[in-house]
């Protein structure tokens, strides 16, 4: 079973699939992907071969209609169908997605405003079986501390100031509760244990 995970960044989402991968040995795959298969290739290459799938391209163009061709979110959604591609890439596998098509739809609500309504359109579009979506429940002083002592490479929310970073938080706790509605929420130490003891059980 696949077991993706969503939250806010600095949730723990990353370290609590490492810290899995190495007790038990199920991988996290979209950090296998993103760390020593992209970087090698140049992205524009990628993502022109990547969307002569017609599946991919299919979807992309209806969710660019839901979203109104809006340019500011192309490349947020290309990485959300990059998730949708590794989910159904290894469907009935046992491995484990840091950030899958719900962390995306989440950080859409966050990043640019996109409405609750329409973010539902594309759930539904990229909905997959066979899946166990599990959000990660953090408070917003651990997520700041978090992502301020995180050892990466630095993104647009690396470079916001303070309130802006603090505001931005905000919404992304905001978009993860929504999807409580749909999905389990836990904090990291729960979290570990139900998806520990989902993956075991598999066995």
């Amino acid at each position: 079973m696949i077991i993706e995970m969503f939250g806010a960044p600095g949730s723990g989402k990353t370290t609590l699939c490492n810290k899995i991968e190495k007790d038990i040995g199920v991988k996290n795959i979209s950090a296998l992907y993103q760390e020593k298969f992209i970087p090698k290739i140049y992205m524009h290459i990628f993502w022109k071969n990547f969307f002569y799938k017609v599946d991919i391209k299919d979807k992309y163009e209806k969710i660019c209609q839901i979203l109104d061709y809006n340019n500011d979110v192309k490349m947020l959604v290309k990485f959300m169908l990059f998730a949708y591609f590794i989910e159904k890439k290894y469907q009935g596998k046992k491995i484990l997605i840091d950030e899958g098509c719900i962390h995306y739809l989440v950080a859409l609500y966050a990043e640019y405003n996109i409405s609750f309504e329409k973010l539902e359109k594309i759930r539904n579009i990229l909905y997959i079986s066979d899946i166990k979506t599990i959000g990660i429940n953090t408070e917003k002083k651990y997520i700041i501390n978090n992502v301020k002592k995180r050892n990466r490479n630095r993104t647009r929310i690396d470079r916001l100031s303070d309130d802006e970073f603090s505001k931005l938080v905000d919404r992304y706790i905001e978009g993860v509760n929504y999807f409580r509605n749909y999905y389990p929420m836990y904090g990291v130490k729960e979290a570990e244990i139900k998806i520990k003891k989902i993956l075991i059980e598999e066995d």
